[in-house]
């Protein structure tokens, strides 16, 4: 029997045959990641490639299928984000641009009353958040 001291570089538990694959890569200092593309993308397609040439146990095939669909809900949910916030920003745009055009249109005396109006009503919404938290 062979004896590992507690000075060995492994574990007996990490000598154990288990079905992982580990990627390493030293990033490039440049942020060119061209060279590193490729084979990232084939370790991302190589866990689809093993399901289907490789026979596992169905408790191995369902947690695959669950990542899978959690990874895919959440890529679901961040597209989502991310268009809502899109048409955010598009209606605030639409908004400046209606404002915009609407203090073109008017001389300065209507200019700085509009902008007093529009000050006051942000004072109100400042004051109505202010009381519904307080």
């Amino acid at each position: 029997m062979h004896e590992y001291s507690s000075h060995s570089l492994y574990s007996i538990d990490e000598t154990q045959p288990r079905k992982r694959i580990f990627l390493r890569y030293s990033m490039p200092s440049n942020n060119d990641y061209s060279d590193l593309l490729p084979l990232f993308a084939y370790f991302l397609r190589l866990p689809d490639l093993l399901v289907k040439g490789a026979h596992f146990r169905p408790e191995v095939l369902r947690k695959v299928r669950s990542i899978r669909g959690e990874t895919i809900a959440q890529m679901k949910k961040l597209e989502e984000d991310q268009k809502a916030e899109e048409r955010n920003v598009e209606i605030l745009r639409a908004k400046k641009a209606k404002r915009d055009e609407q203090l073109k249109g008017m001389d300065a005396k209507a200019q700085k009353k509009f902008l007093e109006r529009e000050r006051e009503k942000e004072m109100k919404k400042a004051q109505k958040k202010s009381t519904m938290r307080g």
